[in-house]
């Protein structure tokens, strides 16, 4: 396979991973409005797993590219399961699904990250911006679930809702910064 195909791959797999992150960052919001009725909640949740599942699709395109995309679509799935359990779940097991989910997404965006800067060979100004997002989507997840176990402790469960909705909101900004890697990344591939 030559240089061509494989960069051609990772494009078109990243296109849909760049598409679908935007997606999730709208699946926060309604996370924030469930409040406002089933309706709200069950479009959430649709969201989130149509988000994942198309991930999911763009990650086996670019995998034929690198095989670190195919990491990368092992922690996406596990991401899925681990969310889909928790939609069905309650108590204290939903918060630890929670957390695990936030833990392997945040594996799977590093693995993303770390291919898709291996394809660019070289590119300074993504290999900079591949550092900051990690970093900021890795302290972004550490707070995020923190704040899944504070949600744990008895004496703050008066709090979990809160807590759930200030975990979110950190996945976003994690994931808007994500966004604009894969931006980049995706079109110094193309080049």
């Amino acid at each position: 396979r030559n240089m061509g195909e494989t960069r051609s791959a990772a494009v078109k797999g990243l296109r849909l991973v760049f598409i679908v992150q935007i997606l999730y960052v709208v699946s926060v919001v309604l996370v924030c409005l469930t409040a406002l009725g089933p309706v709200v909640t069950i479009l959430y949740v649709a969201t989130d797993v149509i988000s994942l599942a198309l991930t999911a699709v763009g990650l086996s395109v670019a995998m034929r590219a690198d095989s670190g995309y195919r990491v990368a679509l092992f922690f996406a799935l596990s991401v899925l399961v681990c969310d889909i359990l928790t939609a069905i779940t309650g108590s204290w097991i939903f918060l630890l699904l929670r957390a695990i989910s936030l833990i392997l997404s945040y594996m799977g965006m590093a693995y993303v990250c770390d291919t898709t800067t291996r394809l660019c060979k070289g590119e300074r100004e993504v290999a900079k911006l591949e550092e900051s997002a990690r970093k900021l989507y890795l302290g972004c997840t550490a707070i995020a679930v923190l704040c899944q176990g504070l949600s744990m402790v008895t004496a703050l469960s008066d709090m979990g809702g809160f807590m759930n909705l200030v975990s979110r909101f950190l996945q976003a900004v994690g994931t808007i910064y994500y966004i604009y890697f894969l931006h980049v990344g995706r079109d110094k591939l193309i080049r």
